[in-house]
């Protein structure tokens, strides 16, 4: 095999399973986590930390996001919470997925929120949230916000990408990819 094609297959196999994967297996800690405010200024001063910590430091900020059963029941509706609890804990046995951006170059960011009213009826920036929100939508909790975020290379408009980060519970949570739970 040529080595480029070995490469590039790893490559893609790779982002293959960051894409399906959700975040870390670790348990969050007391008190090493990190606080950042709710909302999208919340959102903007996680980012920014991002881009600018230290492995250690985003270790610890991704097991700080990791959400527990109570944060999945304030997120989705019975019994679609459960499935999608089960459905991260098996996917936390294969990967330790850290929030940071994959490439070197990737040293900007973009992003984008939507209500739980938006991702039902898909307007707005939900738009910008992958297809199986509009289906899973119909699931989860009301008046939730939702942020997805990219990390770019200045001037490009794909990247390592997250979603979806939910202020719940008095913290930040992240569940990544809650609409595969669909496609099994």
């Amino acid at each position: 095999m040529h080595p480029y094609r070995h490469f590039f297959r790893t490559l893609l196999v790779r982002l293959f399973f960051l894409c399906l994967l959700p975040a870390p297996y670790l348990q969050a800690q007391a008190g090493g986590a990190h606080q950042f405010e709710p909302g999208e200024a919340g959102v903007k001063q996680m980012l920014e930390f991002v881009l600018e910590a230290d492995k250690k430091e985003l270790v610890e900020l991704t097991r700080s996001l990791q959400p527990d059963k109570a944060d999945y029941a304030a997120v989705f509706v019975p019994p679609y919470d459960k499935k999608v609890w089960r459905f991260h804990r098996r996917l936390r046995r294969y990967a330790d997925i850290i929030v940071h951006p994959i490439l070197r170059g990737q040293t900007d960011y973009v992003m984008w929120r939507a209500t739980t009213d938006e991702l039902q009826a898909y307007t707005g920036e939900a738009r910008n949230f992958p297809g199986g929100y509009r289906e899973m939508a119909a699931h989860l909790q009301p008046d939730l916000t939702f942020y997805r975020f990219k990390f770019i290379e200045p001037g490009h408009k794909l990247g390592s990408a997250y979603d979806a980060l939910v202020y719940v519970n008095g913290h930040w949570r992240i569940f990544h990819r809650p609409w595969s739970v669909l496609l099994e």
